[in-house]
């Protein structure tokens, strides 16, 4: 961290059970993680981040040379995201630094979210499936991975707000919304059983 910056660690939903939130004081301040990468080889960089209405803008770095453009992590509903940084070999310890450059306009804060730092093989990448939700007015959507591998299965909750139902689910356009979904409290939970493509989820 720089000099001043503070960080707690948060246990609402991350992928692992745990985030950190970072405070950083002004444009400059940095976090860093260091990675250990075993095996050689071209990887596929991806940060994992807590979105939320207080966030900052940050530049990934690796080694000292940037790589990526700006995350903004700013989202005026609060849920985990995934930003890309491309690809790199990689082998051996390497310093992560997420610096802070700027926010948008929207945010009232600076503060960063980081959920996880992943690193998939080149060969693998196009195996790795992405979960797209579009979130609704009268309630939100989760999914459980954000990112699933070929044949894997994804949890996905409609949870409403109050005086809100839900009527209706659809991945891809289809619907699979039905009365054994819901859940005494009006959640619906549904588990697609085996990704084979990029998933979109709505809800109504």
């Amino acid at each position: 961290l720089s000099e001043g910056v503070t960080n707690e660690v948060w246990n609402d939903g991350a992928s692992n059970g745990y985030w950190v939130k970072v405070f950083p004081n002004e444009v400059g301040d940095f976090v860093e993680f260091t990675l250990n990468v075993p095996n050689k080889a071209k990887y596929q960089v991806y940060t994992g981040y807590r979105a939320g209405g207080t966030r900052g803008t940050v530049q990934l770095s690796i080694d000292n040379e940037e790589y990526g453009t700006p995350i903004d992590m700013y989202r005026s509903n609060a849920g985990y995201l995934e930003a890309s940084a491309g690809t790199l070999n990689l082998e051996g310890k390497h310093t992560f630094r997420y610096t802070l450059t700027d926010k948008n306009t929207g945010s009232t804060g600076f503060d960063m979210g980081f959920d996880y730092i992943k690193l998939i093989p080149e060969e693998e990448v196009n195996e790795i499936y992405s979960v797209n939700i579009n979130q609704s007015v009268g309630g939100k959507i989760t999914a459980n991975p954000m990112k699933a591998e070929k044949g894997q299965e994804v949890k996905l909750t409609v949870t409403p707000n109050s005086m809100y139902k839900v009527t209706d689910l659809c991945i891809n356009g289809n619907s699979v919304f039905g009365a054994s979904l819901l859940d005494a409290d009006g959640t619906v939970t549904y588990t697609l059983p085996d990704v084979q493509s990029d998933i979109n989820v709505t809800a109504g």
